[in-house]
């Protein structure tokens, strides 16, 4: 089994930069490629906390599912659709980290649509176990592994 299928099996065991690589002492390291990976990981890992707030009525955001659904708009999605892509476009991994992030932000947009209109119980089906609690999951997996790579 791969890491990535190991992972898809076990929710509690998403991997953060500090797991992948050692920890770095000066937070300027966690950058590369004009990334800073651990912000991007920590980012999309909040998502689920902000969906599952919003799912329970104890959000104060107003976040359009049109807007979260677009994966240009966060600071990943920027990386991916300008530095990112302009020296990696032509890795099979890193189109796969584009092909995922956008699957993503989709599927968030997907739980906020649910959300909204009082499908609490699908969203939250979704959020800890449907397609964005896997993407979410090899997501990060993918921004880790990419930032070792880099790293070594």
């Amino acid at each position: 089994m791969s890491e990535l299928d190991q992972q898809n099996h076990d929710p509690d065991s998403i991997p953060v930069l500090s797991e992948v690589a050692h920890e770095p002492e000066d937070p300027l390291d966690a950058e590369a490629a004009g990334l800073d990976f651990k912000s991007a990981i920590e980012a999309h890992q909040r998502w689920k906390v902000r969906l599952n707030d919003v799912v329970q009525g104890h959000s104060s955001e107003i976040l359009d599912p049109a807007n979260v659904a677009r994966d240009d708009g966060c600071a990943l999605g920027k990386w991916i659709h300008g530095a990112g892509g302009d020296s990696f476009s032509g890795q099979p991994e890193f189109a796969e980290l584009k092909r995922q992030h956008a699957h993503f932000h989709v599927c968030a947009g997907h739980v906020l649509i649910l959300a909204q209109s009082g499908r609490k119980e699908e969203a939250s089906a979704e959020i800890n176990h449907g397609d964005f609690s896997r993407i979410s999951r090899e997501v990060v997996l993918r921004l880790a592994q990419m930032y070792t790579r880099l790293k070594s």
